[in-house]
């Protein structure tokens, strides 16, 4: 009897943390496209729940799954009047990682800050088709005089 009085508050308390988790996730939507060439531009439509302050900033990082390669695109005008709706637009790098991508973080950037907040990952993926280089996985260092 103590085991099930003691489970409906823990039951309980993760269910309103998995209803705030589902709310934070749902702030922010983007877009991404489902495939992009090494080098090529890249656009991602990103729209709030609430208006971007004036003067505020959000920057958006995409990376491949498969190794660390961060790619930051910035916001730009909004496309409405109501602020909530924006179109990132930036540039591959030529040597851009082939296969999977996907956005790591959105953050947002209030005027006259230097740190960020974040709003949270998204699972927007896109594809990255570029040719294959070889990427080192490991070094030896030798210290000398």
């Amino acid at each position: 009897m103590k085991i099930a009085n003691f489970a409906r508050p823990v039951l309980l308390a993760g269910l309103v943390l998995a209803a705030v988790f589902a709310l934070q996730a749902q702030q922010t939507k983007l877009e991404a496209p489902s495939s992009i060439e090494a080098g090529g531009p890249i656009s991602l439509h990103l729209n709030f729940d609430k208006p971007l302050p004036e003067g505020a900033t959000v920057r958006v990082e995409v990376s491949p799954q498969t190794t660390t390669q961060w790619i930051a695109i910035s916001t730009a005008e909004a496309d409405n009047t109501e602020r909530t709706s924006f179109t990132l637009k930036g540039k591959l790098p030529e040597m851009a990682v082939r296969g999977d991508w996907t956005v790591r973080n959105v953050w947002l950037f209030l005027p006259g800050s230097v740190q960020g907040q974040a709003l949270g990952h998204n699972n927007a993926t896109f594809r990255v088709k570029a040719k294959d280089f070889p990427i080192p996985t490991k070094a030896e260092i030798t210290v000398t005089n």
